[in-house]
């Protein structure tokens, strides 16, 4: 139960385990989920962010490498940009 935009990247390496996406994830135009990582409940990449490390529920994360750039509002969790 998740969004996939266009040309988003999922991406492990040979041996290692998938990147977990959870319930509600948004993962947006071009971004890249890389690694042994897991994208927590209702989070979100931005465009373009390069995910390499663990995504706390609600998050909104961005850049290269991705960072919290703040959570969503608890009272519209269906907010979805």
């Amino acid at each position: 139960n998740c969004r996939i935009y266009q040309q988003v990247t999922i991406g492990y390496k040979h041996g290692e385990c998938p990147p977990v996406l959870e319930d509600n994830v948004t993962v947006t135009c071009g971004a890249k989920v890389l690694g042994n990582i897991t994208m927590h409940r209702g989070s979100l990449a931005a465009a373009g962010a390069v995910v390499v490390k663990d995504v706390p529920e609600n998050a909104i994360v961005a850049g290269v490498p991705a960072k919290i750039i703040r959570y969503k509002d608890p009272d519209n969790l269906n907010f979805q940009g």
